[in-house]
């Protein structure tokens, strides 16, 4: 609709001018899609990286397809906390290795979580 501007934020502590969260601008003819997070963790800036060159429809489909991989393994409740596993193992299907950016602890913390994946535990 036009005129509308649609607010999605993760961070309740966001300032209201709009610097931070994933807007939907419907002000112009076309609809666009700006994210302007402070804070991303390693799914969250994978996600944002591939967004723009693969589109919304292939993204959630390689999405999906690694997330139902993760939740047959592990379970539903822990599948949908592992995001890194599930950006893991879709860039492991998909990509090629070490191409996205991921911090010490980020590293260690999926580590230990493909471990789990891969024992099934």
């Amino acid at each position: 609709m036009p005129g509308i501007r649609l607010l999605l934020a993760t961070d309740p502590g966001l300032p209201e001018d709009g610097s931070g969260g994933a807007f939907v601008d419907f002000t112009a003819g076309q609809p666009t899609l700006q994210l302007n997070f402070h804070r991303l963790n390693f799914a969250q800036r994978t996600a944002r990286g591939l967004l723009a060159p693969l589109g919304l429809g292939l993204l959630l489909s390689m999405w999906n397809a690694a997330g139902v991989a993760v939740q047959e393994r592990l379970g539903t409740p822990r599948a949908a906390q592992y995001t890194d596993l599930t950006a893991w193992l879709m860039l492991r299907r998909n990509f090629p290795g070490n191409e996205y950016a991921i911090t010490a602890a980020e590293h260690e913390q999926l580590r230990r979580r493909v471990e789990e994946y891969e024992a099934g535990t």
